[in-house]
């Protein structure tokens, strides 16, 4: 394996807020999910050695409301994420 590595990212009132991150040297980011998240983005990169990448985002929500999550995804844009 060439690059297994993870981030999430956390929809709120405020914006976009940094979670849990795992990266190729080892480091590991613990900031779990604020309790006023609406949205989680989970991003994972897979890259073997042979082959081709596999890049995959799941989303969880927080919240029933799907305006209020539609609001802030126009507010706000889509995740930004560093992997």
């Amino acid at each position: 394996m060439l690059s297994d590595e993870m981030q999430e990212m956390h929809l709120t009132q405020t914006g976009w807020v940094a979670g849990n991150a795992r990266y190729d040297d080892g480091t590991k980011d613990n900031h779990g999910c604020p309790p006023d998240a609406v949205l989680t983005v989970r991003r994972e990169v897979v890259a073997p050695a042979i082959g081709v990448a596999r890049v995959s985002e799941n989303e969880t929500k927080h919240s029933d409301d799907e305006q209020l999550i539609a609001e802030l995804l126009a507010k706000y844009g889509k995740a930004q994420f560093c992997v």
